[in-house]
């Protein structure tokens, strides 16, 4: 069984279109804009993902969202058959993601804090530059690592 892609990591930062211009200039990556409400969210493409560049006072992350990595979007044709298929509890209904695309988040407590969505792809070309290839990892601290790697296991191989 294979790991489902990873749509996008999102990265809550001051200053989106500098952020954005930054890694379009400096790393050559392309960019590509989606709506996310009222709100314009630069999507950076890195290998077969991207990185979605949000403001802090986006409603889409809730309230008092803090700078860094804010959540990850797993890649799903219907999110929430694969949010219900992993068996972790879901913390909200369906929403409008990027670009309208339907996402369903995970319960936070039960993904040992890290924030994770099902999302419908948001369809970007696959993308790399001379610097950068792909997203290859992305490290999770965790003070329960044993929980941690089970919740993770079953996320990533669980997901149709």
């Amino acid at each position: 069984m294979t790991a489902p892609d990873l749509a996008y990591v999102a990265l809550v930062v001051d200053e989106p279109e500098a952020s954005a211009a930054i890694f379009e200039r400096d790393f050559g990556l392309p960019r590509k804009d989606f709506d996310c409400g009222s709100f314009n969210v630069p999507a950076i493409s890195v290998g077969r993902s991207a990185l979605a560049l949000f403001q802090p006072d986006n409603p889409f992350l809730g309230p008092d969202a803090k700078k860094g990595v804010h959540h990850i979007a797993i890649a799903a044709a219907d999110p929430e058959t694969a949010a219900k298929d992993t068996g972790v509890p879901i913390d909200c209904g369906l929403a409008n993601g990027l670009g309208g695309r339907t996402s369903i988040e995970l319960a936070r407590d039960a993904t040992c804090g890290i924030g994770v969505r099902y999302t419908e792809s948001l369809v970007l070309a696959p993308a790399s530059s001379d610097l950068v290839e792909r997203i290859d990892h992305l490290g999770v601290a965790s003070a329960d690592n044993q929980a941690a790697r089970k919740v993770f296991i079953c996320l990533l191989y669980t997901s149709p």
